[in-house]
């Protein structure tokens, strides 16, 4: 459920970015290929659409609501092979960052170095907003 629920935050704020920078422009959506998440992101997906009999959108917040539903985001999910796809093995990266960020992690500040480009002001804002909020996901601000 977790995952569920970190996926649609992720999506809706990629539905609001295309939403409130992009003119003329669409956007879809990668996925790691593995089972779990094969059959957990196309349900997600399918649920922000607002085009089925069931929708998540009105369990999320108001303002998550406003940019639903999807209609930047379009087809379907492309599955990848990790060592087949930087994106994926970026997005492995990020989230080992946040990860280390959650659980505040010594001697984390190289890695983050790397990620950052020597930013340490983005690890600090990053714990003052995982110890102020009741869980990991609600990092993602709307």
């Amino acid at each position: 459920m977790h995952h569920y629920v970190a996926f649609s935050m992720c999506v809706a704020a990629a539905e609001a970015f295309m939403k409130e920078r992009t003119v003329g422009e669409v956007a879809t959506l990668h996925a790691e290929d593995n089972t779990d998440t094969r059959r957990m992101v196309r349900q997600g997906r399918l649920l922000l659409t607002g085009r089925t009999n069931r929708s998540i959108i009105p369990f999320m917040g108001a303002a998550v609501q406003k940019y639903l539903p999807l209609t930047k985001i379009v087809d379907e999910v492309s599955f990848l092979e990790k060592g087949d796809s930087p994106l994926i093995q970026l997005a492995d990266a990020v989230a080992l960052f946040l990860r280390y960020a959650f659980e505040r992690k010594q001697n984390r500040e190289d890695f983050f170095d790397a990620l950052t480009g020597n930013r340490r002001d983005v690890i600090s804002e990053i714990a003052d907003q995982i110890e102020h909020k009741d869980a990991g996901y609600n990092i993602l601000m709307f």
